[in-house]
């Protein structure tokens, strides 16, 4: 699990920086990868998410309202702190609620099914 949630997190956010929705600060990668920290971010997220919330495991359509709701203040509360700069404001937090919210259970959802076969 902490595999995919790590290689989505990497792939929407630098889908986001090349879009131009999303600035991050202290990249060393610039505009064309995201960078390491948010990496280590999602790698902690992930292994959070695996190891004290297992009760939303099979729970998609909560988990895509609770993506809607927290994905975009995780961000903007970062954006607020100089880790990063929303270049369309309030319009750029609903972009990665309605991303986060699709592909947070769809990717948990992959899980579930790798982990039946």
């Amino acid at each position: 699990m902490m595999t995919i949630f790590l290689c989505m997190g990497i792939i929407v956010d630098t889908l986001l920086l090349k879009a131009g929705v999303i600035q991050f600060s202290a990249n060393p990668f610039g505009n064309a990868f995201s960078p390491p920290w948010m990496m280590s971010l999602w790698l902690s997220f992930s292994m959070i998410f695996y190891a004290l919330l297992e009760s939303l495991y099979h729970r998609y359509v909560l988990l895509g309202l609770l993506s809607f709701i927290f994905f975009p203040i995780a961000y903007v509360l970062g954006a607020h702190i100089g880790a990063a700069h929303f270049f369309h404001g309030d319009v750029s937090s609903l972009i990665v609620g309605f991303i986060c919210a699709i592909l947070f259970p769809s990717s948990l959802f992959v899980f579930n099914y790798m982990n039946s076969q």
